[in-house]
């Protein structure tokens, strides 16, 4: 499983980096009549989501931790 979140973190960060750095936006979205960039709205959603599997990789290697035989 870590292994797993392992390669979504780095599909994650491939999608940040160029957004990040101004290489990519994303689509606009309408709201009202008015168009608006979500780029700086996908860039907090891709940082929570790597941060979320880090938590999770942390979590599970804390819990092999504890359950391992010493």
């Amino acid at each position: 499983m870590i292994a797993a979140h392992r390669q979504e973190i780095e599909k994650l960060r491939q999608q940040l980096e160029p957004l990040e750095n101004g290489t990519v936006q994303t689509e606009h979205r309408q709201v009202g009549i008015l168009w608006i960039d979500i780029t700086a709205e996908q860039i907090a959603l891709l940082k929570d989501g790597i941060a979320q599997y880090e938590a999770s990789i942390a979590r599970i290697e804390r819990d092999n931790a504890y359950s391992s035989p010493s």
